[in-house]
């Protein structure tokens, strides 16, 4: 071999070496970047000998990529399903010194029982209509809550659908730039095309696909296109998504008609199973839970002049619930008006031990809402924790980035030694060089 030819390739195995240093290095340094993947060296044979950098790629395991967007879609259902549901939790006064909707109940009973026999005293009376006021108000509120859930929820599928199409044109923009630019601008572009892929998957559940210029097509699970050869935005109309093509508006997923719709998981779905499925449920067991309250059986009695009335303990307000005012006046009502001078009283022993047994059922009832809500809520917990674990054992093979720390680190000894053994060349070389000059 020549001095010349001897020269060449000890500088183009430094100028390799070199590289190889420079992108082992920056792995080393972004292994736990957000959306940094692992940087390879390809090399080949240069003509006349030596070795040339041809390219220096990402690497990507597709395959678990796939999975952790589907995890992404997975968790992001729960998480968002179980902020909802700690809301309705906490409107019904679970965990709370004031009571819940259960215990206000039992305390309700327990001031029944124990009542004197005869006519209530004033005290009695003002304890039950108290207590009974905190129930009717619970109830209330929980409505409340619910009905602003649900318009919370259609205003959270409109931003969710502004945000997606704000992701798929971002990552049209991306694939451009990438098909453009040179090797190390490509990586850098890819890895924010892979935080905005993160980010949709977080919306609903995607499918991806690379095209031969590393281009990124995008696909729902049933294959609807999502970014193709361009964007394919989507479209909510208060109660359906939709899909802009040139033919018009194309059903995406007709979220009044399937639920969760066509899309499964992803903070999308968990707000369109809030409208569509959590919120009704929930509000037909509330409006049960009103009906039993007002049908309960008469427990008072009360008397104005000639007047005397039987009534209640609670009225339907709304669609909520309330005290029978005619408990609060101390007077009965007479075409609305309270007449006054009037007394109440608590109905004879036997009739309130006929109340127990609805009131019971009643009580019953409200336990049931309450677990209905909680066993929702656990189960979403449960999910969260398992889907975590699945989360952390993937990016436990990714290394947060495709680098594992050990072999980054054998390699730039490598790449090191490597670059010192060309150095060497080019100086004994040199000095070869300098003694033929000499002589």
């Amino acid at each position: 071999m020549s001095l010349t030819a001897s020269l060449n390739n000890a500088l183009s195995g430094l100028k390799a070496a070199n590289i190889g240093i420079a992108v082992t290095s920056d792995n080393i340094a972004n292994a736990m970047t957000e959306g940094f993947q692992k940087r390879e060296v390809t090399r080949g044979s240069q003509l006349g000998g030596g070795v040339s950098v041809t390219a220096i790629g990402r690497h990507v395991d597709a395959a678990l990529l796939g999975q952790m967007h589907q995890l992404n879609a997975s968790t992001s259902f729960n998480e968002t399903q179980k902020q909802a549901l700690q809301t309705l939790y906490n409107a019904m006064g679970l965990h709370s010194e004031n009571g819940d909707l259960h215990q206000h109940l039992a305390d309700l009973k327990s001031l029944l029982i124990d009542a004197p026999q005869g006519v209530g005293s004033g005290q009695r009376l003002s304890d039950i209509a108290a207590k009974g006021r905190q129930f009717a108000n619970m109830v209330s509120h929980v409505q409340s809550v619910l009905s602003s859930q649900s318009q919370s929820s259609v205003a959270a599928i409109g931003d969710q659908v502004a945000k997606a199409n704000n992701y798929i044109s971002q990552i049209s923009r991306l694939n451009k730039e990438i098909a453009q630019s040179s090797d190390t601008a490509k990586n850098q572009l890819s890895d924010r095309r892979d935080v905005a892929l993160n980010n949709l998957s977080q919306i609903m559940p995607i499918t991806i696909r690379f095209g031969d210029q590393n281009d990124v097509k995008i696909y729902t699970e049933q294959g609807m296109p999502l970014l193709d050869r361009g964007p394919k935005p989507l479209e909510f109309d208060g109660q359906n998504i939709y899909q802009k093509t040139t033919n018009g508006r194309v059903p995406l997923i007709m979220t009044s008609q399937y639920g969760n719709g066509a899309l499964g998981s992803g903070s999308l779905a968990a707000h369109i199973h809030m409208v569509n499925v959590e919120i009704p449920e929930l509000a037909r067991e509330m409006d049960e839970l009103v009906n039993m309250a007002v049908d309960l059986p008469d427990m008072f009695n009360a008397t104005s002049n000639n007047l005397a009335v039987e009534f209640g303990l609670f009225v339907q307000s709304g669609s909520g619930l309330a005290v029978n005012p005619t408990l609060l006046t101390g007077a009965p009502l007479s075409n609305g008006t309270a007449i006054d001078g009037g007394s109440i009283s608590l109905k004879p022993p036997t009739a309130i031990g006929q109340i127990i047994t609805p009131f019971s059922h009643l009580e019953n009832k409200s336990l049931d809402v309450i677990s209905s809500v909680a066993s929702r809520l656990k189960s979403s917990e449960t999910q969260i924790e398992s889907q975590t674990l699945q989360k952390q054992a993937i990016q436990g093979v990714f290394s947060k980035s495709g680098v594992q720390l050990e072999d980054e680190a054998f390699n730039l000894v490598t790449l090191q030694n490597a670059f010192e053994a060309n150095a060497r060349v080019l100086k004994i070389v040199d000095e070869l060089h300098k003694a033929l000059v000499r002589m």
